[in-house]
């Protein structure tokens, strides 16, 4: 149960300005013949566009071979790079709620096996007996 929401957190944490660096700087680095019109403000509105997901998903549109390096040939677009991010963070959002469908469950079989441990007369006896100490004492 940790594990899975130690998993939640990681994919709802927000890419910060230094992952959004070195995830631009690795798609760059797959396109080496590729020029942008303007440099300096490609680099801005990638920025400004990836800390805007999940860290784990911006992972994912930098990976050289699953990533847009191995879905674009020529330098992306910006409006290429939201897409497949957008994508990425879809199939993280289903992954999301499956561990959270998970998570339901796990706490709900844990709470039936509680139930088990004492029967609803065992249950009956000790609130009987309690009833008795409170009224004695």
């Amino acid at each position: 149960m940790v594990e899975i929401n130690h998993r939640l957190k990681d994919l709802n944490n927000l890419c910060t300005a230094k992952q959004a660096a070195k995830a631009i700087e690795t798609i760059l680095a797959c396109y080496p013949q590729a020029k942008a019109h303007d440099v300096k403000f490609y680099l801005k509105v990638l920025t400004v566009l990836l800390i805007e997901y999940p860290a784990t998903v911006v992972l994912e549109v930098a990976h050289p071979a699953g990533g847009i390096a191995g879905r674009v040939k020529f330098l992306p677009t910006i409006a290429e790079v939201k897409e497949l991010a957008d994508k990425f963070r879809a199939d993280k959002g289903a992954v999301v709620a499956d561990l959270k469908r998970t998570l339901r469950k796990v706490e709900e079989d844990e709470l039936e096996k509680r139930r088990k441990w004492i029967t609803p007369d065992q249950w009956d006896a000790f609130r009987k007996s309690l009833a008795k100490r409170i009224t004695i004492g």
